[in-house]
């Protein structure tokens, strides 16, 4: 079995032009090939594949900035479009001043289409002013990381 993957990743080396398995990871890796994808091309696992990067002299890079298809990357788009569609280009602060002119963060989801939780990551790490609290409450400043009031 062994001597099979052996000659199977030989010929995938040979098919790609490397001169070894150092110089198909370097290339590859260096044109935006994923660990998964590189994983199914060589049938080596991920753990291995980092070893074999690392002994090739290339950094892996960080989980999730791979490509513009990568989570970061979709995300960025998302906020983007979010952005064009209510006429802002800073989609945070737009929805931070939102929230302090006394929007919800159902009515801020509902403005942008997206869900409350979104809403919410988009605010987290500022004070808002949600006024989403029961009648007859005072509104005050809500942490958006915790829901909980918090002394303005």
């Amino acid at each position: 079995m062994r001597r099979r993957r052996e000659a199977r990743l030989s010929e995938v080396i040979a098919a790609a032009g490397a001169a070894d398995l150092s110089d198909l990871l370097r290339t590859a890796y260096g044109n935006g090939a994923t660990l998964a994808s590189l994983a199914r091309l060589t049938g080596l696992g991920r753990e291995q594949l980092r070893v074999e990067l690392e002994n090739a002299g290339v950094a892996v890079r960080k989980t999730g900035h791979n490509l513009p298809e990568s989570k970061q990357g979709r995300a960025g788009r998302v906020d983007a479009a979010v952005a064009d569609r209510v006429g802002t280009d800073d989609i945070r602060r737009w929805l931070l001043e939102q929230s302090n002119n006394g929007h919800t963060a159902a009515a801020l989801a509902a403005l942008t289409g997206r869900s409350i939780p979104w809403v919410r990551s988009r605010l987290r790490g500022t004070t808002t002013a949600f006024t989403s609290m029961a009648a007859g409450t005072t509104p005050g400043c809500i942490s958006a990381n915790d829901n909980r009031r918090d002394s303005c």
